[in-house]
């Protein structure tokens, strides 16, 4: 069985308060920017080529992680055949600052696959095609943001209401890395809503990172 993202997630948050960092999971690590990522407001200076990096506004606070100071890591899970012919894949990405314990991922959903196995990485790539893709609960037709704050609070747009009107995401660029994995470089704004229903607006969101297919 595959980890989650979310329970992994919470894996890798409970590590960094011990100060110990294990994944168990494919990881690939892109450390090699030594800029901080540029400014939100500016996501034209960011391209497909830049280091994977998320730069935000969540609330008031301006939000930066960039992989010359945090890790970067992404991992696929499936959901439970349907009979005997049809296979479901969610997809994840997610950027962790391993200084504050905070972290920030980008879940998309649903590839249905006729058949057994995992998807050709044509099959895969195109998944990721440019354009906009709404939101949707737990990524099942779509995307979902989810975020870690420093008090180890899980924030996602599919918690409380789950209300995302008039909020979009929009890949604007995508590029095969080889060895099975997209980078994509996505701009958007969402809500995000904590376990109890308190909401937050996250701005001038930022997202280049790499999806795994494994």
């Amino acid at each position: 069985m595959k980890t989650t993202f979310t329970n992994f997630m919470r894996i890798i948050i409970v590590a960094f308060l011990i100060s110990t960092l294990i994944f168990s999971c494919k990881k690939k690590d892109d450390s090699t920017s030594t800029t901080n990522p540029t400014n939100p407001t500016t996501p034209t200076a960011v391209t497909i080529n830049s280091a994977p990096q998320f730069t935000g506004t969540i609330g008031t606070a301006n939000v930066s992680f960039i992989t010359s100071d945090y890790s970067s890591s992404a991992s696929t899970g499936s959901d439970d055949a349907i009979g005997t012919d049809t296979s479901k894949f969610a997809y994840e990405a997610y950027i962790i600052n391993t200084t504050s314990s905070t972290a920030i991922g980008v879940n998309k959903g649903t590839l249905i696959l006729v058949g057994s196995g995992y998807p050709d990485n044509t099959t895969f790539q195109n998944f990721f095609a440019t354009g906009n893709i709404p939101y949707s609960v737990n990524a099942k037709k779509g995307i979902e943001i989810e975020y870690w704050d420093t008090h180890n609070v899980h924030w996602s747009t599919s918690n409380g209401t789950a209300n995302q009107t008039g909020k979009t995401f929009t890949i604007s660029a995508v590029k095969d890395e080889g060895n099975g994995y997209a980078r994509i470089l996505a701009s958007f704004n969402c809500n995000l809503y904590d376990s109890i229903g308190n909401s937050q607006t996250l701005t001038n969101g930022v997202f280049l990172g790499d999806f795994y297919n494994e």
